[in-house]
């Protein structure tokens, strides 16, 4: 392989694909790390967030759907909790070998974060879709790794994870979003609604 080819694993298929390096390319996008001799490893995500990770394997997030759904998103709309689990397990296989113990827990973490975090061209997550559509499991499984942020998140609509399952009439997901964190009761949404009013309306 010429030094000018990038590896990139494509998480959820498993596949190496190459691409050739252009100069003209984007500097912000990738980046040669001092540290290693190998080519640059980063995640890219659709909202232009990037994690160097020099020396590891390469996460690229395959883009499909309608909005730019990712992978996340769309197995979190069909309810299928064992392509989300599978989805999130396959980072840990991608990352075996470059780091180990606090260290490696640490990265998956961050990537897995990351990945759930992922908004859609809508300002939708994995668990806002999740909860729309009343995917409880898949819910569930998401919050393990996802952060405040997501949980207040608001897409284009206005509304959050809590506010849509309210809206939606979904009392169980409802439930385990406010046990899993009671101060998203005081969120708001389009016209300064909280969970409850946007429940009754």
């Amino acid at each position: 392989m010429h030094s000018a080819d990038i590896d990139e694993q494509d998480l959820e298929r498993g596949i190496l694909m190459t691409a050739p390096t252009n100069q003209n390319q984007n500097p912000n996008l990738l980046d040669r790390s001092p540290s290693s001799t190998s080519a640059p490893a980063l995640v890219l995500t659709a909202s232009g967030k990037r994690i160097d990770q020099a020396g590891k394997k390469k996460y690229v997030k395959q883009v499909t759907g309608r909005h730019n759904d990712t992978e996340l998103h769309l197995a979190a709309q069909r309810g299928d909790l064992a392509s989300v689990k599978h989805i999130l397990d396959e980072i840990n296989s991608q990352m075996v070998g470059t780091l180990s113990g606090a260290d490696f827990d640490a990265e998956v973490a961050k990537i897995r974060a990351s990945v759930v975090n992922e908004v859609n061209e809508l300002g939708e997550t994995a668990v806002y879709t999740a909860a729309e559509k009343g995917h409880i499991e898949v819910v569930e499984e998401l919050l393990k790794y996802s952060d405040k942020e997501t949980l207040t998140r608001r897409c284009r609509l206005e509304f959050d994870p809590l506010h849509i399952a309210a809206s939606q009439g979904h009392h169980a997901i409802v439930k385990l979003l406010l046990d899993h964190d009671v101060s998203l009761c005081q969120t708001r949404s389009q016209g300064n609604a909280t969970p409850l009013i946007t429940a009754a309306s």
